[in-house]
């Protein structure tokens, strides 16, 4: 009688199993990207959630307060820049329903800092936003970043109250977008997004980098864009393309910034 087992089975050559893996790898090729883009597409989301979080409180406290907005106190006469933002102004925010983390961009890649940006600095806490309200010095003179209009078209101004004129269209806190003009090169054409000295003491001798909000890769060439808080409340997606440069810094630190 013949016993021959028929159901042997035969296992996977060295070259199919190559061949499997090479599929799989070019799948992964294909389909990096779009879910990539798709993360950042949820975090631009969040991203203007929390803007507008933070912008009601603002509209709240002005509603009681006869249209004026929050105004930011630098105690300390330092030079307070446009991601600064005061204790008394932070903490009016997160009583209205802000909380620390809407202060923070979920897609600017230095979460490392974040902890630091918040408890460093005693009087007041650097965020991943620009403000466009002024900061005043304790003695009544405005910070010297503030004292002139921001630069390009638009006729742009800082902002005191909702009862100025073209709220809808006039910016009150947006993205922070920079890039050290200080590194430009064929790679950086606007200088680098993601390696930006700034600030003073140990944060600038220690190299330490200032990312910007959305930015694509790591070689920090080139930004999306950001989200833009206006006025009248409303958050609008505006594109790099769209964007101007806006503030200049002093010739110690490179940084512009844009919107």
């Amino acid at each position: 009688m013949n016993f021959e087992n028929k159901s042997q089975r035969r296992g996977f050559t060295l070259v199919e199993l190559l061949v499997v893996i090479s599929i799989i790898a070019i799948m992964l090729a294909i389909l990096m990207p779009s879910l990539n883009k798709a993360r950042e597409l949820a975090r631009r989301v969040q991203c203007s959630h929390d803007l507008r979080t933070n912008g009601l409180a603002m509209l709240l406290y002005a509603d009681t307060n006869r249209g004026k907005l929050p105004v930011r106190i630098n105690p300390k006469g330092c030079s307070a820049w446009l991601w600064d933002i005061d204790n008394a102004t932070a903490d009016l925010i997160m009583k209205s329903g802000g909380t620390r983390d809407t202060f923070y961009c979920p897609s600017n890649s230095n979460k490392k800092l974040i902890n630091e940006f918040w408890t460093s600095f005693g009087t007041w806490r650097v965020t991943n936003y620009f403000w466009m309200t002024p900061f005043i010095n304790s003695d009544g003179t405005v910070a010297p970043l503030f004292t002139k209009p921001p630069q390009g078209t638009g006729n742009k101004q800082w902002v005191t109250s909702t009862q100025m004129k073209n709220v809808s269209s006039m910016e009150l806190a947006s993205d922070a977008v920079m890039c050290d003009e200080g590194m430009k090169d064929s790679q950086h054409p606007y200088g680098h997004f993601t390696h930006i000295k700034a600030g003073v003491g140990r944060y600038y001798a220690d190299a330490r980098w200032f990312i910007t909000n959305h930015t694509p890769g790591k070689s920090g060439a080139k930004c999306d864009g950001g989200n833009i808080l206006f006025v009248d409340g409303h958050v609008k997606w505006r594109s790099f393309k769209d964007m101007e440069r806006r503030v200049f810094t002093t010739p110690f630190d490179k940084p512009v910034f844009w919107w």
